[in-house]
């Protein structure tokens, strides 16, 4: 019997220290200029904290958040979906930083001090400007 008390503890230990591991580098994001790492931060700090909440419950006897109308974990439901919520809008600003810089949504690439070209056929390019005096058709 005392064992088990041993083991339960031991494995309540094991989980804090996971915690903390994990939750460092997102304590150092708090004072992020990022915004969206900022918010990152916060929402796994509150998750992580409504977790400890949880495992505090459970350790005490009581049955918090084990029910899907309870407080706490309605309030840890919501962190989630925020998580997710934030995730989701970092994919979006990363995919939209790796279209290169040089590059139109036409196809026209755009080259400094020459008017932009757009790829119509086979090794042909148009000039996508063509009221410029230096816009010709070309080879490329």
């Amino acid at each position: 019997m005392k064992e088990d008390y041993i083991k339960d503890i031991q494995k309540t230990k094991d989980a804090i220290s996971m915690i903390k591991k994990e939750l460092k580098p997102f304590v150092s994001r708090l004072d992020s200029d990022d915004a969206t790492k900022k918010a990152q931060a916060q929402a796994v700090v509150a998750l992580s904290i409504g977790t400890l909440r949880y495992m505090g419950a459970r350790l005490q006897g009581k049955d918090e958040g084990r029910k899907k109308d309870d407080p706490l974990r309605q309030e840890l439901d919501q962190m989630r979906k925020v998580i997710i919520q934030i995730e989701k809008k970092r994919k979006a600003e990363e995919k939209q930083n790796k279209e290169p810089a040089n590059s139109s949504k036409d196809g026209a690439t755009e080259r400094p001090g020459v008017c932009k070209r757009k790829k119509v056929d086979a090794g042909t390019t148009d000039c996508v400007e063509p009221n410029k005096s230096s816009c010709k058709k070309s080879k490329k």
